[in-house]
């Protein structure tokens, strides 16, 4: 059986690891074979395949090894009908899928369009698939923000400033509001005049942090930041985290996540079960379309 992977849409921590497990667990059953596509849809859509090897496998990097890539013309039905036909061309029975909301999308449109097995690993930082309680890079992004709040409110603190920090996580809130908790920082929930004003009056008294998390999905986010800069009772300065977060070196959990959800895809295929790759209540599993 041959089976196809990609990466698609955002990269995330752990990419690599899913990668490997993907990789070893293929080369332990001899009939299986692996085929992998570089960028993504966009890689199946050019027939666009890369050869690796399982000792360049690294999971301690970011990143994606076979790369990856967002692909706008996926919502083309004639597209999709041309990486269906590439698909079986090589004979892929099978495509494993990893990335966020955008590729799940299309992995479904897909399946919805043909016969293909396909199974997606939730590879974003966002945290926001309902399907699993856990998607694969967020602990790392997560860490990565603290680490940097911790850092910032130092020289905050030296300097009598506010520091205004936006975060990752496109609509949700789960890096901000976690964040916000793991350093003793408030976070912006809303963008309502009457909210913001409480929120400054707050710093009037010396007990809350210098920092204040900015999530990247709040609506009218730029008229917030100046309503802050306005109001705030000291200096305030703006920071953007934007790919610093997804860039770290990935953390042991999302190491072993991807690795056990890359082995699992495989496992689960030669037991005809496809699907998205779940943690729900602490237990790895597969969740059927």
């Amino acid at each position: 059986m041959k089976i196809g992977v990609i990466c698609s849409g955002g990269d995330s921590p752990g990419m690599n690891a899913a990668i490997l497990g993907i990789k070893q667990t293929i080369e332990a059953n001899r009939n299986l074979e692996e085929v992998f596509f570089q960028n993504g849809y966009q890689g199946i859509y050019e027939n666009h395949t890369i050869s690796i090897e399982t000792n360049t496998i690294d999971m301690s990097k970011a990143g994606t090894a076979i790369g990856t890539a967002r692909f706008e013309q996926m919502r083309e039905a004639e597209i999709r009908r041309k990486i269906i036909g590439n698909l079986k061309n090589q004979g892929i029975e099978t495509l494993i899928v990893i990335g966020g909301n955008g590729s799940l999308k299309g992995a479904a449109l897909l399946k919805e369009e043909s016969d293909m097995n396909i199974s997606v690993i939730a590879g974003t930082i966002d945290n926001d698939f309902p399907e699993t309680d856990y998607t694969l890079g967020f602990d790392t992004a997560l860490n990565t923000l603290i680490k940097a709040t911790d850092e910032l409110t130092t020289t905050a603190n030296s300097h009598n400033r506010i520091m205004i920090v936006e975060v990752m996580g496109r609509n949700c809130f789960a890096l901000a509001e976690n964040a916000a908790i793991a350093t003793s920082t408030l976070w912006i929930k809303n963008s309502d005049k009457e909210y913001l004003h409480g929120l400054c009056k707050k710093y009037h008294s010396s007990m809350y942090s210098p920092i204040l998390l900015l999530p990247e999905g709040l609506p009218n986010k730029q008229k917030t930041v100046e309503f802050l800069t306005k109001n705030l009772p000291m200096e305030t300065k703006y920071m953007n985290m934007a790919y610093l977060q997804r860039g770290a070196s990935p953390s042991y959990y999302d190491r072993y996540m991807g690795y056990r959800w890359g082995k699992l895809a495989i496992t689960a295929s030669l037991e005809n079960k496809f699907g998205i790759l779940s943690q729900k209540n602490g237990k790895i599993i597969i969740i059927p379309w």
